[in-house]
Formats: C-alpha cells, structure tokens, sequence
C-alpha cells in the first residue's frame, strides 16, 4: 500500500467513484456511510468492484437502535 485516498463529497457519487480502477484498491473502510445512501447495495458492489483480489472492505453501519431508526 503506498497512498491512502480520502473520498469527500466533493470527490463526487460514492456509487460511482470515478477516477479509480476496477481492482486497483487494497481495502475500503467506510464508516456510516451506507446508511446514508439511496442505493446502499449498488454503492457496495461497486467498492467491491474497486478491491484486488484478497482485499477487504471494512464497513462500518449504525446501529438503529441506538440511531432512534429502530422498531
């Protein structure tokens, strides 16, 4: 691993993450982002798309319970 890439809002659609290759990543790690996301599924594929083969996706949801979403 040589960088270490930060993706704000202003880097565009999460879903998309334009600019980075298909297979190039050696991990994600998101914190409480899918929670936010209209589509979260999509959005999870396409990180998963993102990785090397044998990599990881760390993600991090909020517990809905503790969110006030809970039943």
């Amino acid at each position: 691993m040589r960088t270490v890439q930060h993706w704000p809002p202003s880097c565009g659609d999460v879903a998309k993450m334009e600019g980075i290759r298909d297979g190039s990543l050696d991990f994600v790690h998101a914190s409480h982002t899918l929670a936010t996301q209209d589509n979260p599924q999509k959005v999870l594929a396409r990180w998963l798309d993102l990785l090397k083969l044998g990599s990881y996706a760390i993600v991090t949801v909020p517990n809905e319970d503790l969110y006030g979403k809970g039943e």
